[in-house]
């Protein structure tokens, strides 16, 4: 016995337990006999010593990418909702498990995870999608990393694919009155709303009627997607929707817009009278999310400044936000004048 290695019976349990501290760690095992016990903690510091001596974090002598990765799924569940961890676990499961599954975490270098993002490149998968499994792939090298079984995390060399927008997906005038005219009435005012304040599906599924503000003219997310809170303005048309809406909602209602056979507004009850919709209007394949894009792209055409649109659309950081403005104006730099000019008058006001 060395340290604070020990072996043990524990009350009311077979076997005995072997205890071995690395790296501030604590280590258990579980033998039928002494002489195993002791082999194995004679095992654990021969491997510690060894890892000691490559400088490599002891844990990564044994574990995979596999666990690791089974491990930081298993953590979300405190802090994420079951549709998120689903979407990550389909990740790990189709995509990083096949390409890394056994291998030593450690072992794992940014020249493999460049030929990774190369090898699903060559295979069609699209630049969103591939830098979406570089950020999950992150995230479980930064778990490993704060449970020190690597040391670095590689993805951060990683330089991520550019995405490119597909202008297909822009609702122009034409497009959104046909849109409309193929709604069912009942989707109309949540598909307004999507259009005019940017919310995404599952802000608008969150909503309920104290959320809608009308003497204020404002909306207030509650529940988004980074967890803050935020106002958005109404316009005019959306108003007047909003208010003939309210008074159609039956008291005690939980959300703000129901199926006509009673079911709450959600991805599963809205999407087969969208895609009909869709189809009728001739706008395929537009996605209910890209009423939010057209939304950013709208309030870009009417001047108004990125970080308003950022405020808007409820994103954290401006690189978001650009990603979904398309069709700029050409001439969007011709007011820099005019704002430079506005913002003079301003101060000559005030100093006379």
């Amino acid at each position: 016995m060395r340290g604070r290695d020990c072996i043990y019976r524990r009350k009311n349990r077979k076997g005995l337990t072997a205890r071995i501290r690395i790296e501030g760690q604590y280590r258990y095992g579980t033998f039928d006999t002494k002489a195993h016990a002791e082999a194995w903690l004679q095992q654990e510091r021969a491997e510690a010593a060894e890892a000691k001596a490559l400088g490599l974090p002891v844990l990564a002598q044994k574990t995979s990418f596999k666990r690791c990765a089974t491990a930081w799924l298993r953590s979300l569940k405190a802090t994420k909702t079951p549709k998120t961890i689903a979407g990550y676990s389909s990740i790990v499961k189709a995509v990083l498990v096949p390409a890394f599954g056994d291998r030593l975490i450690h072992e794992i270098s940014v020249i493999d995870i460049d030929d990774f993002v190369a090898k699903r490149g060559d295979a069609g998968v699209k630049p969103a999608t591939i830098n979406r499994n570089l950020t999950v792939l992150s995230q479980i090298f930064k778990r490993a990393k704060r449970r020190r079984v690597v040391r670095q995390d590689p993805t951060i060399d990683v330089k991520r694919t550019r995405e490119e927008i597909d202008d297909g997906c822009y609702l122009d005038g034409e497009a959104e009155a046909r849109l409309f005219a193929a709604l069912p009435p009942w989707l109309q005012v949540p598909v307004l709303l999507a259009l005019e304040t940017g919310l995404r599906a599952s802000e608008i599924a969150a909503l309920t009627r104290r959320d809608v503000d009308l003497r204020r003219s404002l909306v207030t997310v509650r529940k988004s997607k980074n967890k803050q809170p935020r106002h958005v303005e109404l316009t005019s048309r959306l108003h007047d929707a909003l208010a003939m809406h309210l008074k159609t909602i039956p008291r005690g209602a939980t959300s703000l817009f129901f199926h006509p056979d009673g079911r709450a507004f959600d991805v599963g009850v809205y999407r087969p009278d969208w895609e009909s919709a869709v189809n009728r209007a001739e706008v395929s394949p537009l996605r209910f999310h890209d009423l939010r894009h057209a939304c950013g792209t709208r309030l870009a055409e009417g001047g108004a400044p990125p970080a308003v649109i950022k405020a808007v659309l409820g994103h954290k950081t401006m690189d978001a936000t650009l990603r979904y403005i398309r069709h700029m104006p050409a001439d969007l730099s011709r007011n820099a004048a005019r704002y430079l000019q506005a913002a003079r008058d301003l101060r000559d006001a005030a100093s006379g």
